[in-house]
């Protein structure tokens, strides 16, 4: 996809702000994520699930650790993802980062940078199993859904955490206007009765008005 403003061209897209967006309704960090295989159809798809007290048998919830990807992941069982790649809405953190290395995907695409953790792959590095398992990463810049994938999990780690912590100090630093957008985002106390593309909608102008964070190159 390009920056035009839509996920409808891309199926895979499309599915994994869907979960990024039930995950938010939920009262978890909004990311969602999707395996996809080379015909670019959509095999397994989940979402973070960190705010919620309970969840499908065999995946995490409520707890610090039920990220998107680690449950895509772990809806995989004992199967390496031959032939597969992992798009995610939202950069992979450090756990999800080591999950794709443990679950051996070749290539991660995600659609907004978490300035928090950018970089977080070069530990990799320090490794020789870890350089030879690690999958590639790569940033899709997706306009206005990639602002928006970066401002809505912000919003709830604000709402969860509020702005004093090193998540809101790095934004603070990185992108304000970012973070300024996430606080609105998360005052917005109607937000989550709505469905995803009407969420959109109620706040594209605000979007325009803020530039997503590029990943270090």
């Amino acid at each position: 996809m390009g920056s035009a403003g839509s996920v409808d061209d891309a199926v895979w897209w499309r599915v994994a702000f869907e979960e990024a967006w039930q995950a938010h309704r939920h009262g978890s960090i909004a990311v969602g994520a999707v395996l996809v295989d080379e015909h670019g159809s959509v095999v397994l798809a989940d979402r973070n699930r960190t705010g919620e007290s309970g969840g499908p048998a065999g995946l995490l919830s409520g707890n610090r650790l039920a990220h998107a990807e680690v449950n895509v992941l772990a809806k995989l069982g004992h199967t390496f993802p031959t032939g597969l790649r992992l798009l995610a809405t939202l950069q992979p953190c450090v756990l999800c980062a080591g999950a794709c290395s443990f679950a051996r995907v070749p290539q991660v695409v995600y659609a907004a940078v978490d300035a928090a953790w950018d970089g977080v792959e070069a530990l990799h590095a320090a490794s020789p199993l870890l350089r030879e398992r690690a999958p590639t990463l790569a940033w899709a810049d997706l306009g206005l859904w990639s602002v928006w994938a970066e401002a809505l999990p912000l919003a709830g780690v604000l709402q969860r955490y509020g702005p004093d912590t090193r998540v809101g100090a790095c934004y603070a630093t990185v992108n304000p206007a970012l973070l300024e957008l996430a606080a609105a985002l998360a005052s917005d106390a109607g937000l989550t009765e709505l469905d995803l593309h009407a969420a959109f909608e109620r706040w594209r102008d605000r979007l325009h008005a803020v530039s997503a964070t590029r990943p270090t190159p």
